[in-house]
């Protein structure tokens, strides 16, 4: 990441750490929601109930970003990473051990809160340390980096799940906490601290902000379907038959997706109007839920988390970007907003999941689902159309 006027530069070494850190989120993320099915039985419980950790997870994430937001703000930030990692591996080393379901539901929401400073922080990294017409591009290589994660996390949580050693997958996140927990806590001794306005200043600056507010909106639309009810598309395979390994195996292409797609969105991000990058976003959601409702099937499940993909490298990271960019003296306070929101509506979409697993029916599921995205594909245009960053 190269300095720019008014940012603070880092290193390289620093930039590959907070790569490193985001793809450790990532990967934890995708690692439950394969395994519900296989960890209910190990824990003699149900899925559903199992599903009950990854919605514990969700608001743990989204409660302890305004926490983290303040303390980002006396602290270095990458003091904050270096305390998240550290957390991240006590929670995983807590998930790993875990005996029944409480202790599996306190192990992730000690990951949940710990792993709610990365990618905030990683976003305001970037901000603060890049031109602003660097932002949009920088924001493809992080969402590139994530994909990466989200297939490693997804291929790894299935196979440990199919020879049962699904605890195997909460060690690996483990070993991967341990060091960045280190090099964080020495690299935040040599570099400055930026100033940032503080938490009720910041919160008078986004609540003047009808674009910070519109696009908070957004994000628990997106964060419902995509994070949300996306999670259970496994599950819901499952609940017809197929076979945990290849209904976890399903929604890797999701990440594969985001990472072939990354080439397309940076070359199309300066030749493509905003407006028209989110309603391809809503569409291709939309499209997703569209096959899924009108039938279910390994084949379907495959081609949708593809489109999924597609619209997260085009439509998520772009509010990304136009979050950081809409109120830039509160970018901390912003973005900590913007990941309450998105896993807000993570929340609300696994609750909504675990109920159609439950009732073992997913059609109001995928039907509601296609509303949100045509909401969220046409809200974001008509924003985006209002609002231009500069």
């Amino acid at each position: 990441m190269s300095g720019h006027a008014g940012t603070v530069p880092v290193g390289r070494w620093v930039t590959i750490a907070l790569l490193s850190a985001g793809f450790l989120s990532y990967v934890d993320r995708a690692t439950l929601a394969p395994m519900l099915t296989v960890v209910a039985q190990a824990l003699d419980t149900t899925p559903a109930a199992v599903a009950g950790a990854l919605s514990a997870y969700s608001f743990a994430y989204a409660a302890a970003q305004l926490p983290w937001g303040m303390i980002a703000t006396r602290v270095r930030q990458l003091t904050v990473l270096s305390i998240s990692a550290g957390m991240t591996l006590v929670g995983a080393i807590l998930t790993t051990v875990s005996w029944d379901l409480p202790s599996l539901v306190v192990g992730r929401i000690i990951v949940g809160v710990a792993l709610a400073a990365i990618v905030p922080g990683v976003l305001v990294t970037i901000g603060d340390t890049m031109a602003p017409k660097e932002r949009g591009v920088a924001a493809v290589h992080l969402a590139t980096a994530l994909a990466m994660a989200l297939a490693v996390g997804t291929v790894l949580a299935s196979v440990a799940a199919s020879v049962g050693q699904w605890r195997l997958a909460f060690v690996a996140i483990a070993v991967m906490a341990l060091p960045l927990t280190v090099v964080f806590a020495v690299v935040a001794r040599r570099t400055p601290p930026v100033r940032r306005a503080g938490i009720l200043a910041s919160a008078s600056l986004l609540a003047r902000s009808p674009l910070a507010i519109g696009i908070l909106v957004l994000c628990v639309v997106e964060g419902t379907v995509v994070l949300g009810v996306f999670n259970f598309l496994p599950a819901a395979l499952e609940d017809q038959g197929v076979d945990v390994l290849f209904a976890g195996l399903t929604i890797a292409a999701f990440g594969l997706a985001v990472l072939a797609s990354g080439p397309i969105a940076r070359a199309l991000l300066h030749r493509v109007p905003q407006p028209s990058i989110f309603l391809i976003a809503g569409g291709a959601i939309a499209a997703a839920f569209v096959l899924l409702l009108v039938h279910l099937s390994v084949v379907t499940v495959v081609i949708a988390s593809v489109l999924l993909g597609f619209s997260w490298a085009f439509g998520h990271t772009q509010t990304q970007v136009w979050m950081t960019e809409a109120v830039p003296r509160a970018r901390q306070f912003a973005m900590a907003l913007y990941a309450i929101a998105m896993f807000g509506g993570a929340a609300i979409g696994t609750a909504l999941g675990a109920i159609a697993l439950t009732g073992h029916s997913f059609v109001p599921l995928f039907a509601a689902s296609i509303v949100l995205a045509v909401l969220f594909g046409v809200g974001a245009a008509l924003l985006r159309r209002r609002y231009s960053l500069h």
